[in-house]
């Protein structure tokens, strides 16, 4: 017997646009679902992005946000990765600039806190430099975030990336461990993409 899927629906920006790039990245946690879409223009200029969230209302998907960060800029391509857990949403920007650091890139961590989501706090690396693209990937489980840079450079070797896992302590985001490939020796962009399941994680 073939197994066949069926579209039970098609999901839209309330305020989309030509060219965001709605789709480009997406994910689901039980009733609630993230969508990217880093190209989308604002007030200030060009790329700047922006994520929406649906929540399941028992049969319909409903846009219940879009999510922005209070210091998106034109070019950040915040949406570019978004990842969803319970009450929790990470997005990528791996095009900000954090510190005046051209595409070091930054994720953005966002709460539900039972009537909106507030955004949390701001990740960026603590050894961030130019071009690092920090923010390609992100994924969430429980009080850890996982965010990727495959363009870092280690020990004079360009492109081999890194992994970095967050971890909540109280009120603050702390770094606890930075994961590399083994024997780097460049053009591996390590952390191009990351997924996670309990106390594994899979990276790309």
């Amino acid at each position: 017997a073939q197994c066949e899927l069926h579209e039970t629906q098609k999901l839209i920006a309330s305020n989309g646009g030509e060219s965001d790039g709605f789709g480009l990245a997406v994910s689901i946690s039980g009733n609630a679902l993230v969508v990217g879409a880093r190209s989308r223009d604002c007030a200030m200029g060009s790329d700047c992005g922006s994520a929406y969230v649906f929540r399941l209302n028992g049969v319909n998907w409903l846009q219940e946000a879009e999510l922005v960060p209070s210091d998106l800029a034109p070019f950040d391509h915040f949406g570019g990765a978004v990842a969803v857990d319970g009450d929790r949403i990470v997005v990528g920007a791996r095009s900000s600039d954090p510190n005046g650091l051209s595409s070091a890139g930054a994720a953005y961590v966002f709460r539900f806190d039972g009537t909106a989501w507030l955004q949390e706090t701001k990740l960026t690396a603590p050894d961030a430099a130019q071009l690092d693209l920090f923010g390609t990937s992100v994924a969430v489980q429980n009080d850890r975030v996982f965010v990727g840079a495959p363009n870092k450079q280690y020990s004079g070797f360009g492109y081999v990336g890194a992994l970095y896992i967050f971890r909540r302590q109280g009120m603050a985001w702390m770094l606890e461990a930075k994961l590399l490939p083994d024997g780097p020796c460049g053009e591996e962009n390590f952390g191009y993409a990351v997924s996670v399941n309990e106390d594994r994680a899979l990276v790309g």
